[in-house]
């Protein structure tokens, strides 16, 4: 099973409903007339009103977009909801203390999402208690065995998603789901977006999708079939490389690091492609996320690597994993003589059967 180093881009989201300029929470409770109710969007002060006649009532002001938001006094939570522009929600402490809550859109299809998924969902999480158990009790056969029924279930989630996506393709939660599995997940550009292809073109605005638009073209731009885009690093002698000089070369372009099991894993089979195509038309790159030249002569020194490395030493600051689009290593790219993606993150025999094939043609 490939490790994989992650580095999330942290962004604040929502998707705006033009044409309203404010979202409405009114809220009814008995017994709390003084007291004071918070709402917390995400920001580091939360808004808060004082409940009067049992009653309170926040005017947000427009919102940048729908938002998951707490409402609770000091006493105790109401609880999280979807608010949006637009919205009128009312939230009701009823006896027992359960809040029931109308006129909010989204949240109310964030209710519908958690139905549809709740099967699912079920059946991962006892999958991963299960997992968990088996690693505390040293059973590593039992656990790999869990994980990969994981894996599998997370292919399965997806089509349950799906299902729910044909009925709400203008969904803000559908949109959030997708977003997650790319921001959080990592989820690869054909896994995602085949997911994405099931949303109504041009029914997003706002903060969340000009977000997730942008991620999209720039995975879409390192997808085959495109031209991968030239830069110049320096190698470990200092000497400036640029990709555009190697072209009339296949060139097997890695973006990984020295510290990471999937990036070693890789290194025999690379000699082993090395050594036989070097001399026809095979170069080799590894763009290394460093933070010092020394991170990159440990690897030359302690496994005899005798291609390109290459790096700028900023680590997860480099401007080219911004660029490029990368927040997670290691990446793999088999570029042909004019520099286009062949095939973008293939791994073992089905790697090096494609080397072999391109580089004997």
């Amino acid at each position: 099973m490939k490790i994989f180093c992650v580095f999330t881009w942290i962004v604040l989201v929502g998707v705006p409903f033009y044409g309203y300029s404010q979202c409405t929470i009114r809220g009814k409770v008995n017994g709390m007339d003084g007291k004071w109710v918070y709402l917390n969007r995400g920001s580091a002060i939360p808004d808060s009103v004082q409940i009067r006649g049992g009653e309170f009532l926040f005017k947000t002001g427009e919102l940048d977009g729908p938002r998951y938001a707490l409402f609770a006094t000091k006493e105790c939570g109401f609880g999280q909801y979807w608010i949006a522009n637009g919205d009128d929600i009312r939230l009701t402490v009823e006896e027992g203390g359960q809040i029931r809550v109308t006129g909010a859109k989204v949240e109310e299809e964030y209710q519908l999402y958690r139905k549809h998924m709740a099967g699912i969902g079920q059946r991962q999480s006892e999958i991963l208690k299960s997992a968990n158990a088996a690693a505390d009790a040293g059973n590593m056969d039992e656990y790999s065995r869990l994980q990969q029924e994981y894996e599998k279930l997370k292919l399965e989630e997806d089509k349950v998603f799906i299902e729910f996506a044909k009925r709400y393709p203008a969904s803000h939660i559908c949109l959030n789901h997708i977003y997650n599995c790319r921001v959080m997940d990592k989820y690869e550009f054909p896994r995602y977006s085949a997911m994405f292809s099931y949303l109504t073109p041009g029914a997003f605005h706002g903060r969340q999708w000009e977000t997730f638009r942008d991620i999209y073209e720039r995975d879409r731009a390192l997808q085959p079939g495109e031209t991968f885009p030239d830069f110049t690093l320096a190698d470990v002698f200092d000497t400036p490389v640029k990709l555009s000089q190697l072209r009339g070369k296949y060139v097997l372009l890695t973006i990984g690091s020295g510290v990471l099991d999937d990036y070693m894993a890789l290194l025999l089979l690379k000699k082993s492609l090395y050594d036989r195509f070097r001399a026809k038309n095979l170069e080799i790159v590894d763009i290394m996320v460093a933070g010092e030249k020394n991170d990159l002569l440990k690897v030359t020194a302690n496994h005899d690597v005798a291609w390109l490395l290459l790096s700028d030493y900023q680590a997860w600051l480099s401007p080219f994993l911004r660029e490029w689009g990368i927040d997670k290593i290691c990446q793999l790219f088999l570029l042909d003589p004019q520099g286009k993606i062949i095939a973008r993150n293939v791994w073992g025999n089905e790697l090096k059967q494609l080397v072999e094939s391109e580089c004997q043609k």
